[in-house]
């Protein structure tokens, strides 16, 4: 009896799990949905009882780090669309092994009038950050909203987004007005002003070891002049660590280490060296040269690009070489020239991810450099500042 009764339940239980196959996905997509409206409540500020969701969507690819991984990484994907006011908004989510790492929401930009103003913005990042921090108790972000609300008690900073004034430079995204920085104990704010797209974004930049800046230990967001929005959120200071902080190679030793390479190409294309650079920085290790692993893209490395410029401009359009070497153990893990190749033209040979992450950080320098060559030769050619101060 009691056999026939485990047997009636064995098959009972199997009938609904067939019945249920299709529902893991479904399951999954109701956490995914719980996520993505706890997010958007509660970080972002939107009420979803008086907005409208069309659809709503989620998916969960593995990454494979490298060929071979054994153990690919889970990215999920979530996206809800909305409707408010007449307006139709699409709220992108993006998780790493379960853990956030940015969300958005388009439209960034529309045609009307800006709608709010700068304490208006700097008021909604921080009731994101308020949110973002009790909700995932990320506890290193707490020096960020102690900063906001610093910014938004003084009464002296007065700051007209028609006519603002810069306060520098910033770290990174040059060309963007500087509205002011604000120095905390752990890390830098910076506030930036984007124009064309009516958008103040926030970065909170974490202090290595009280001197250096990288984006891979930052907090971003975003804020829409528009409608008062929080438009984007990036969080990487979950995901990227840095490996070490041991800097073990000068300036003088990196130029050093980097000549060889250089003179070589120098010689064999017959161009003719005009200035030097040397810029310090910590970098993700994404050509994975210190080793493969899962985490390896994550961790980051104080490095020395060395920049050659050259007087002449081969046909094959190429401006400058540059040698990149870790500044721990002055090992060069890449070489290339640099500059704009023409069809047909051997361009450099970087491997695909750190192509991508090079670009980023020469595009604006090979921009201004060939400029600098059309106009006066005396003018410095711009410099990538990644680590803002050297060692």
């Amino acid at each position: 009896m009691v056999l026939r009764r485990i047997v009636c339940f064995l098959f009972v239980f199997m009938l609904f799990f067939s019945f249920c196959v299709g529902g893991v996905r479904a399951s999954r997509e109701i956490d995914a949905r719980g996520f993505a409206f706890t997010f958007l409540e509660e970080v972002v500020g939107i009420d979803l009882d008086n907005v409208k969701v069309v659809n709503f969507s989620a998916s969960s690819p593995r990454i494979a780090v490298f060929e071979g991984d054994d153990r690919p990484r889970k990215e999920d994907y979530i996206s809800v669309v909305f409707e408010s006011g007449g307006n139709r908004f699409k709220a992108s989510i993006n998780l790493i092994d379960g853990i956030f790492w940015y969300y958005t929401l388009r439209p960034f930009w529309d045609p009307g009038p800006d709608r709010v103003g700068f304490k208006d913005c700097v008021r909604a990042a921080y009731k994101a950050m308020e949110g973002y921090r009790k909700l995932y108790n990320t506890g290193y972000s707490a020096e960020l909203s102690q900063l906001l609300s610093a910014v938004l008690r003084n009464e002296s900073l007065t700051i007209d987004l028609k006519d603002p004034r810069p306060a520098g430079e910033p770290s990174f995204l040059k060309g963007l007005t500087l509205l002011a920085r604000v120095d905390g104990e752990t890390g830098t704010l910076e506030i930036i002003y984007h124009k064309e797209v009516s958008i103040v974004g926030f970065f909170w930049y974490e202090k290595i070891k009280g001197r250096w800046v990288t984006p891979c230990r930052s907090i971003s967001l975003d804020v829409s002049l528009k409608k008062g929005l929080v438009t984007s959120l990036v969080d990487h200071m979950m995901h990227y660590k840095v490996a070490t902080t041991d800097v073990k190679i000068s300036r003088e030793e990196a130029i050093r280490i980097a000549m060889p390479y250089i003179q070589a190409y120098a010689l064999k294309n017959l161009v003719t060296i005009e200035k030097i650079e040397a810029t310090f920085s910590f970098v993700s290790d994404d050509s994975l040269h210190r080793g493969k692993d899962r985490n390896g893209l994550y961790r980051v490395y104080p490095r020395w690009m060395v920049i050659a410029w050259f007087t002449t401009k081969p046909k094959s359009g190429v401006c400058g070489y540059a040698v990149l070497l870790w500044a721990d153990n002055g090992k060069v893990y890449h070489h290339g020239p640099q500059g704009h190749f023409s069809e047909g033209a051997a361009g450099p040979s970087w491997p695909v991810p750190t192509a991508g992450a090079f670009t980023a950080i020469l595009g604006l320098a090979i921009y201004k450099r060939l400029k600098t060559h059309k106009g006066s030769r005396g003018e410095e050619a711009v410099k990538g500042k990644m680590g803002r101060r050297e060692p």
